[in-house]
């Protein structure tokens, strides 16, 4: 499969993702009245989260690469989380719970 369809499958799959996503929170919001939203606002969505992935993904690469490994580690996922402190204590959290398990 050529890099062009493989990236619009994955698209396709993350469109898909962030649908059933914003279909199981928009009930939960408790605001009066409907909510509604289009498939504009889901291409849209799914378009920022598509961009955010790929940026986090190269950054895991470089920082893999310039400590002299080819494989990402924890090590790189913290570094990468350094300027969100609650989600690099949740992410260790979470990486503890599945040790214990």
């Amino acid at each position: 499969m050529d890099q062009q369809k493989q990236t619009e499958r994955l698209k396709a799959e993350l469109w898909c993702a962030v649908d059933k996503q914003v279909k199981e929170l928009v009930p939960s919001l408790n605001v009066k009245g409907n909510i509604t939203y289009s498939p504009k606002f889901i291409n849209a969505l799914m378009s920022l989260t598509y961009l955010q992935l790929t940026d986090i993904g190269t950054d895991l690469e470089l920082f893999a690469n310039h400590a002299g490994r080819g494989t990402i580690t924890r090590d790189d996922l913290m570094l990468l989380l350094r300027k969100t402190p609650l989600l690099q204590e949740m992410v260790s959290n979470l990486n503890m719970n599945s040790l214990e398990q």
